[in-house]
C-alpha cells in the first residue's frame, strides 16, 4: 500500500466523519428548533387574550356560573361588555351569525381565534414539529374540549374550521389522552 492510498483512505474517512458530524449537528439543531417553537407556541397560547378568554369560558361551563369582561371588538369600534354564561356560548356556537347578539358575536369570535390556534398546533404536530407528548401542556383544555359540555364547540368547528380540529380531537381521545394520563401520573 502506497502513501497515496493511505492518504486517500484518511481523506475518505475524514469526509465520512464530517458527514456524520453534519448529520448529528442537523438533528440536534432541529430538536432545539422544535423545542423553541413549542415554547413560543405555548407561550403565545398562554398569553393571547382571546385564548385566555376562551380558556376561562371553558372553565365556566357549569350551568349558571358566569363571569363578566369587556372586549374591544373591532367590528363595533367600541368595547362590548360580555356577561358570559354557558347558554350564551351555546347560542353563539349554534345560531346563524346574523341572529347573534353582540355578546354572542364576541364569544364566537373568541372561540374562532381559539379553534384556529389549536388547529395550527394540530397541524404542526402532524408535520412533526411537535410530538404528541408535548401536548401535556394543553391536556387540561383538550380534556375539556372532548367533554360532553363542549359538544356545541365541536359541532361548530366541524362546520367552520379548516378540517383538522375534529379529527385531531378524535385521535386525542383514542390514542393521545391515555398516553398523557400515564405521563401525568407521579
Amino acid at each position: 500500500m502506497s502513501i497515496t492510498d493511505i492518504l486517500q483512505t484518511i481523506i475518505q474517512a475524514l469526509g465520512l466523519l464530517s458527514l456524520v458530524f453534519l448529520g448529528i449537528t442537523y438533528y440536534l439543531d432541529r430538536r432545539w428548533k422544535r423545542a423553541e417553537a413549542a415554547y413560543q407556541f405555548y407561550n403565545g397560547y398562554d398569553t393571547n387574550r382571546d385564548c385566555q378568554l376562551a380558556m376561562f369560558m371553558l372553565d365556566y361551563q357549569d350551568g349558571d356560573s358566569a363571569f363578566e369582561f369587556d372586549y374591544e371588538f373591532p367590528k363595533f369600534s367600541r368595547t362590548v361588555h360580555v356577561s358570559y354564561t354557558l347558554a350564551k356560548r351555546q347560542g353563539a356556537m349554534q345560531k346563524p351569525y346574523d341572529q347573534l347578539s353582540e355578546e354572542e358575536q364576541v364569544i364566537r369570535f373568541i372561540f374562532d381565534v381559539y379553534i384556529g390556534y389549536l388547529e395550527r398546533v394540530f397541524y404542526l404536530i402532524k408535520q412533526g414539529y411537535f410530538t404528541e407528548q408535548e401536548l401535556v401542556f394543553y391536556k387540561y383544555w383538550l380534556d375539556k374540549l372532548v367533554s360532553p359540555q363542549c359538544e356545541d364547540i365541536r359541532a361548530y368547528a366541524a362546520e367552520n374550521s379548516c378540517g383538522m380540529f375534529i379529527p385531531f380531537l378524535q385521535r386525542y381521545q383514542r390514542k393521545i389522552q391515555p398516553k398523557l394520563n400515564k405521563i401525568m401520573q407521579f
